[in-house]
């Protein structure tokens, strides 16, 4: 801790020579002037004090008939002292850091893989209508969202990944196959395959809760009174308060009010046509795929559905095989 103190607010080897080595270190100590590390050499003696300490020795030095001169300097000050000079380099190289920094934050380029039936313009618009294109910035696209709808608008896309390399997105696709290969045939090939297959249902009838009647109300507080400013009859269906009390040089008094906040809500019934139901179970296979498929690399994939009683039942057949093989 010492060594470390010493190094950021500097100090410097001495020498003292030429005159009464006693006299000039016992005036130092008097005067409370520290010295450290003290050997003797041929002409007088060698040490080590901080930087603004040394400035006080020559009086001290010439006093006692001998002159202190630097051996060496150590420290942060030293190290940083050559760079006041540069200024005007350094703030260009930070600026120059800063700018590579947050340029390199862009995509710049958008590849596309795994396109077979599908066109790679044909994806290139769709990411462009979802505002994923050259030049946007990468942490203000939510990605998951637009594979989500890819998946979704997409009959022939079972799975979408968007990572990045660099400046670089690369849109992975995994397109579906009409029948899912076997894993004879995989295995086959070096690679340890394993089958997964996932089922996922949406309903026709949909419900959706909305907000029916907002109103505020205030209680005001004195000391230990409550006083409604409001008449009311029931009660809502959702309720919330939020409290302000008077303060005086940072203690609260008991005096203030108290705001509610009630909300009266109504649900709301719909029905989905048959696009809808096969489009809200494809999102819903997603978000269940990405969640037990989570370490896998999916090798082949196939999306079944069938639309009975007013409800769409949706299959994947995936055959996935460990990330890391």
């Amino acid at each position: 801790m010492i060594k470390l103190f010493r190094f950021l607010l500097g100090y410097v080897e001495f020498e003292f020579i030429n005159g009464f080595s006693e006299g000039f270190i016992n005036e130092c100590f008097e005067k409370e002037i520290l010295i450290q590390n003290i050997t003797l050499c041929e002409n007088g003696f060698k040490a080590i004090c901080r930087i603004n300490t040394y400035k006080k020795l020559h009086k001290i030095a010439l006093k006692h008939g001998g002159k202190v001169k630097i051996l060496k300097k150590h420290g942060l000050p030293f190290f940083l002292a050559p760079l006041n000079e540069r200024t005007g380099f350094i703030l260009g190289a930070v600026l120059f850091a800063f700018i590579l920094s947050f340029l390199s934050s862009f995509i710049w380029n958008i590849e596309i893989k795994g396109c077979d039936r599908l066109s790679e313009a044909t994806i290139s618009t769709y990411l462009e209508n979802h505002k994923f294109k050259s030049g946007v910035m990468w942490g203000a696209v939510d990605k998951k969202s637009i594979a989500w709808d890819m998946m979704s608008d997409f009959d022939d896309i079972a799975w979408v990944h968007i990572n990045r390399k660099g400046t670089t997105a690369v849109v992975e696709i995994n397109e579906t196959r009409k029948e899912i290969d076997s894993i004879d045939e995989y295995n086959l090939k070096g690679i340890k395959a394993i089958r997964k297959e996932i089922s996922v249902t949406s309903q026709r009838q949909q419900s959706k809760m909305s907000v029916k009647d907002n109103k505020n109300y205030y209680t005001l507080h004195f000391f230990s009174l409550d006083i409604p400013l409001y008449f009311k009859i029931k009660k809502a269906d959702f309720e919330e308060k939020s409290d302000k009390y008077l303060k005086i040089k940072g203690k609260t008094l008991p005096i203030g009010y108290t705001l509610t906040n009630e909300q009266e809500i109504s649900c709301i019934k719909y029905d989905l046509i048959n696009d809808e139901m096969v489009k809200l179970a494809r999102k819903k296979l997603s978000i269940e795929a990405e969640r037990e498929l989570d370490g896998y690399e999916i090798v082949n994939s196939n999306i079944t559905y069938h639309i009975k009683n007013d409800q769409c039942v949706m299959t994947g057949y995936y055959i996935v095989r460990y990330a890391k093989d």
